[in-house]
């Protein structure tokens, strides 16, 4: 919201009220990490108040990351979101130049390091099975975050992904959206087969539109999750390709996990097969302690 990019609803009676005083107000939750040198984890009163606090300030629902010492803080680990988290990072109470010190230790690592790319499919994966083991029942439903809006969230970040992976990462979503239609263009000559990913090009630009407006009608994609599946399994092809593999053992590991589930799921035409109900119940575990802590491996 900060850049002009995330998603936004009206405010209400379309004037705006507190902070929100130009009639909208960001339609999905604000992260809020708290750094602090003491273990505030148990001290669920104190953490409570700072949430509610805030609350009332944003008017928008609070979603506590981790509580982190600044020495962990300085050593964030080799996952996509989390330096971009860091890096994008607003300081809301602390040291001034601290924004400015994470945002230069960790804000070109983008552009440095394309195996980033595989922490990104990844996360993409477990939210993905995570997503169809709530429709399908495996798991109970979660409150928050409609079908559609994760739709446009997995195309998104699949295009990174796909970017990135070639050394192409922009910062501006308009700039990723550019990339990833020239990169596309460029594989029509290509043998591969990626025609879920060429189909995706033609997509994008509706997840990106829905993200930004969430209040905006129901856009026409593809319902059947049998697509977005085959659309992460080819992402994994483009980055088997074009990356080494993934460095870290730990998180290897688990990729390959999170691609036979995907790819058992993909081959009973995207219905999760009673076979796999205890590897998505682990792996949909994996995701919320992944949520909960600050480092995946």
């Amino acid at each position: 919201y900060g850049r002009g990019e995330g998603g936004t609803r009206s405010s209400t009676g379309g004037h705006g009220t507190g902070i929100w005083s130009i009639g909208e107000a960001p339609a999905e939750d604000i992260d809020l990490l708290i750094v602090s040198w003491f273990d505030i984890r148990g001290r669920r009163e104190a953490i409570s108040g700072i949430i509610r606090k805030y609350e009332d300030i944003f008017t928008v629902p609070i979603d506590l990351a981790p509580v982190v010492t600044p020495v962990r803080l300085m050593f964030i680990p080799h996952r996509f979101n989390w330096r971009r988290l860091i890096s994008n990072s607003k300081l809301l109470y602390g040291p001034p130049r601290l924004a400015h010190t994470l945002s230069r230790r960790y804000g070109d690592s983008f552009a440095r390091d394309r195996r980033l790319a595989w922490s990104l499919l990844f996360d993409q994966g477990l939210r993905l099975i995570e997503v169809i083991a709530h429709e399908q029942g495996v798991l109970r439903r979660r409150r928050g975050g409609s079908i559609a809006a994760h739709q446009g969230k997995l195309f998104r970040e699949i295009a990174l992904a796909i970017t990135l992976s070639v050394g192409r990462y922009e910062d501006s979503v308009d700039l990723q959206l550019h990339e990833f239609i020239v990169l596309m263009d460029e594989l029509e000559d290509s043998r591969g087969n990626f025609d879920h990913l060429r189909l995706l090009k033609s997509l994008l630009p509706k997840a990106v539109s829905l993200l930004r407006e969430p209040e905006q009608p129901a856009l026409d994609m593809p319902e059947n999750w049998l697509y977005h599946l085959n659309l992460w399994l080819e992402a994994d092809h483009f980055l088997s390709e074009n990356l080494p593999l993934c460095p870290e053992p730990l998180l290897r590991m688990r990729l390959a996990r999170c691609r036979k589930t995907i790819s058992a799921i993909a081959g009973n035409q995207g219905i999760i097969p009673p076979r796999q109900y205890r590897s998505v119940k682990r792996l949909t575990a994996l995701l919320q302690w992944v949520r909960e802590h600050v480092f995946l491996i």
